[in-house]
């Protein structure tokens, strides 16, 4: 199988350019990322306070890159090839780059702006370099032409990079922007969320993330800043769109048509580029027999000791990829038995949590009680009546004789009942409600914070997953929207109304016209067999003929289940003694909404 190979630089602190705020952070970032998803044992990370890297031979390496720091480290590292065909080599870079004399330069921690050829990097260098390494598959990611609040430098990008793919953050005429609410480059948060995805619409190909980013990044600047930022691509050869950069993630799509672009550089007598092709079919899917046959004939057709070497090539992979499972099933055994303590010890904390809120709930429901029973007894002394307040657990139950209905409206305190009604259903019950009734007034920030606790605290909720989407929505951010509803169908494949709003959602973006025809069928084939939608079931019959007419999600697209919150609590007569069947839940009540 492929392996992996990574550099990540992020730099802050220049000393003759404009500082920046989060570059640093975004090469950590991706640092993490290789190390985490991608099982890159050693990421070479440079940044402005990063440790010594540890070298092949010889001392460590110094991580500052300063020009001389970096120079040295792509001269001595890059001398002798030490990577293989259908290896992976990624190039991470985070801060300042400049356009001068046609060309395109990295900016290092220490270059001066009057200098550029004598102090910064120029990138077409840095791509020599790295074609060295032996990988036939090189991935640049530039998220330059960063100054404060944003990364200028109005060109850059515009140099080819023969043989590599190159994703640069912004198009040669805009700048690339840093997003304080977000604590990162809008493209680096982009491309990490993309590079994450799961499920159906993964980024696992190179054309797939390119038109991701191509997407999401204009949306983050748009909603953020107000302005136009939007990645562009140079892909060498092209063929290398359709590479897979994720295997785990690949779908028998992509490598189908990674084997067609395998045997048209065949027929065209492309050998070279047909081997690279077919091995990475191998990487992907090492007992592919079209792979196999195509290596085979290969070997027919270039000298024996070329043969040969494939033929090794393409067993070393074979003995690599069983090596890899066999280990990836102990780590797997032993990351769930570790995620078995974390979860039984998280669990007894929470108990331990909840009943210590639960006292403190009491206490204070008990204070608060006095001080209306206080206010009460001249009322009830005129009426001749004898007034009484039981707390039984965690339920509050005034008793007038001859006057339940008695209100006192000159009384300014009311229990606060999002105080109380945690004490009155399931945690997560309660966080849903309270978001539905904060999304139903308009507060769409709110409602999400309450349908992640509700998330949280139970992994399968759907409607929370839905909802919280509807949310993100209603807030211009279309992109977690649609992972939320995604998320919602996975956990219940006849979710209509999930169906319903990610169809919604994906017709307003030309490149998702296919996806969001399918999603409203299925919307359409759900409401029709469970019949509890019949003016959505109308309207989506509709959408389904005009998507080629713009189209504004409408605000009917609501949350799949009343909340069960009142808007005003009105406390229930109880049995002064209720049986408790647990310490830590007391009895059951549903509030219902007030009209």
């Amino acid at each position: 199988m492929g392996r992996n190979w990574a550099i990540t630089i992020g730099i802050n602190q220049y000393r003759n350019l404009q500082r920046l705020n989060f570059a640093q952070r975004d090469g950590e970032a991706m640092q993490s990322f290789f190390q985490r998803e991608l099982g890159v044992p050693t990421v070479y990370h440079f940044s402005d306070d990063s440790p010594p890297i540890p070298a092949d031979s010889g001392p460590a390496l110094d991580s500052q890159p300063t020009y001389t720091s970096l120079l040295y480290f792509f001269r001595k590292r890059f001398e002798q090839p030490f990577l293989e065909p259908g290896d992976n080599l990624w190039f991470f870079f985070a801060g300042h780059g400049k356009r001068h004399a046609d060309r395109d330069y990295l900016m290092p921690l220490d270059a001066d702006p009057g200098d550029v050829e004598g102090t910064g990097i120029a990138l077409n260098y840095i791509t020599e370099r790295l074609r060295r390494s032996g990988a036939d598959n090189v991935i640049l990611l530039i998220d330059a032409c960063r100054s404060s609040g944003q990364r200028d430098g109005t060109g850059f990008g515009q140099e080819k990079q023969s043989g590599v793919i190159t994703l640069f953050a912004c198009s040669p005429s805009e700048s690339s922007y840093e997003i304080e609410e977000l604590q990162q480059g809008a493209f680096t948060h982009a491309l990490l969320q993309s590079l994450q995805l799961e499920g159906e619409g993964n980024c696992a190909t190179v054309e797939r993330l390119y038109q991701r980013l191509r997407q999401t990044v204009p949306q983050l600047t748009q909603h953020y800043k107000r302005v136009q930022q939007t990645p562009y691509g140079v892909v060498e050869p092209p063929t290398k769109y359709h590479l897979i950069l994720l295997p785990r993630k690949a779908n028998l799509s992509d490598i189908a048509t990674l084997k067609n672009d395998a045997f048209r550089a065949e027929v065209q007598q492309e050998f070279k580029l047909a081997k690279q092709l077919w091995i990475r079919v191998l990487s992907v899917s090492p007992a592919d027999a079209d792979a196999i046959e195509g290596i085979e004939r290969l070997a027919r057709v270039s000298p024996p000791l070329e043969a040969k070497q494939v033929e090794l090539q393409a067993e070393q992979i074979r003995q690599e990829e069983q090596i890899r499972q066999e280990q990836q099933k102990k780590e797997e055994q032993a990351r769930l038995r570790a995620e078995l303590l974390r979860q039984e010890e998280a669990r007894k904390q929470k108990v331990q949590e909840e009943r210590l809120r639960r006292e403190a709930q009491i206490k204070k429901i008990k204070e608060w009680t006095q001080q209306q029973l206080a206010k009460l007894q001249p009322v009830v002394g005129a009426l001749g009546a004898i007034a009484s307040i039981t707390i039984s657990g965690s339920i509050i139950a005034f008793q007038i004789p001859s006057f339940r209905e008695f209100s006192f409206p000159y009384l300014d305190e009311k229990i606060p009942y999002f105080d109380i009604v945690p004490q009155l259903i399931s945690d997560e019950d309660f966080f849903y409600n309270r978001g539905s009734k904060k999304l139903n007034n308009g507060d769409n920030g709110g409602s999400i914070e309450d349908y992640t606790q509700a998330i949280e605290l139970n992994s399968n909720f759907a409607a929370a997953y839905n909802d919280r989407g509807v949310a993100y929505s209603r807030l211009g951010n279309d992109l977690r929207a649609i992972e939320d509803y995604s998320q919602a169908i996975i956990l219940d494949r006849n979710y209509a109304l999930a169906y319903f709003n990610r169809g919604w959602s994906r017709a307003d973006d030309s490149g998702s016209t296919s996806a969001a025809i399918a999603d409203l069928k299925k919307a359409v084939d759900l409401f029709k067999q469970q019949k509890n939608y019949p003016d959505l079931l109308q309207k989506t019959e509709k959408r389904l003929t005009e998507l080629s007419s713009d189209f504004t999600i409408p605000n009917f697209v609501l949350p799949s289940r009343p909340s069960k919150l009142p808007t005003e609590l009105t406390l229930p007569t109880l049995d002064p003694s209720p049986d408790f069947t647990s310490p830590l839940i007391g009895p059951k009540f549903t509030p219902t909404l007030s009209p």
